[in-house]
């Protein structure tokens, strides 16, 4: 599967995140378990057909990469060289034609007050509605990847499609769509946040609060 990630700081538009408040040099790699089999800083080191014209970018600290991907299980790590912190965005898109399809995508921040939440987004295409699950993890999550104390208690999940907010699910068992979600996909603790539910075509986005 043909697949072009970004990761931007830098880039990302002022009326989004201030400057300031911006990671400064973003570094992107990416891992298939635990090996890292795809690294970048800098887009502007990647032969130029890598860029796909419809997904340029702009700053020249932001990173990129276009790998090939078999069907698997696969992470991306976004961090700041030299230690550098800040707000940074990942984004992962799927060019060319595939049989392929992405299928599940997660994603881990540090949920604060305010202003400082988790935010994800997602592009429907085709002509007919996409079944979706939308779910926010806290209590659940392994201590071998965050520390108990370090997990967000009560996570508070809302869907938008524009300025629309779509879903909203605090206690995902109170939840109206929560008979309907497969075991499989069920949170394992009670304060955790769930829906099932169907996108239009189209532009939407997920916010995690606590």
């Amino acid at each position: 599967m043909d697949i072009f990630l970004r990761a931007r700081g830098p880039g990302i538009d002022l009326g989004l995140v201030p400057e300031d408040e911006q990671l400064a040099d973003p570094v992107l790699q990416l891992f298939e378990g635990a090996n890292v089999i795809a690294t970048n800083d800098n887009w502007s080191t990647l032969d130029a057909e890598a860029i796909p014209a419809s997904l340029p970018l702009d700053h020249p600290n932001d990173s990129a990469l276009r790998v090939q991907l078999m069907p698997g299980a696969y992470t991306a790590v976004v961090s700041g060289a030299g230690g550098g912190t800040g707000v940074g965005i990942v984004e992962i898109f799927a060019v060319g034609e595939s049989s392929s399809r992405l299928l599940n995508l997660s994603a881990r921040a540090r949920v604060l007050q305010g202003d400082a939440v988790l935010i994800g987004g997602l592009i429907v295409e085709g002509d007919g509605d996409l079944p979706v699950i939308l779910r926010a993890i806290g209590p659940s999550i392994g201590t071998d990847l965050v520390a108990a104390e370090d997990r967000l208690a009560d996570p508070w999940l809302q869907a938008f499609e524009g300025a629309s907010e779509s879903f909203l699910s605090d206690d995902w068992q109170q939840h109206e769509s929560a008979a309907q979600i497969p075991a499989s996909h069920q949170p394992v603790h009670p304060s955790e946040a769930a829906v099932q539910g169907a996108l239009a075509p189209g532009g939407h986005t997920a916010i995690v609060r606590g």
